[in-house]
């Protein structure tokens, strides 16, 4: 990801491409959380996001490592 050309609003659109939320219920309690496979990858990294969606606010973080895990 070159930062000298970062288009925000383009970087946004795709990681919610990527990774849609989804929902899984737990003893009646919803909650909500992304996924992204990367088929290339030799290893996969997990972020527990919580149920604040606070995560989403690293979501340029998360999405540079798209590439690589």
């Amino acid at each position: 990801m070159n930062l000298a050309e970062l288009n925000v609003k383009t970087e946004w659109e795709y990681y919610n491409k990527v990774a849609p939320f989804h929902t899984y219920s737990l003893n009646g309690n919803e909650l909500k959380y992304r996924y992204y496979k990367n088929e290339g990858a030799k290893v996969t990294i997990v972020v527990l996001a919580g149920g604040s969606g606070l995560a989403d606010g690293f979501f340029l973080f998360l999405r540079s490592l798209m590439e690589d895990f």
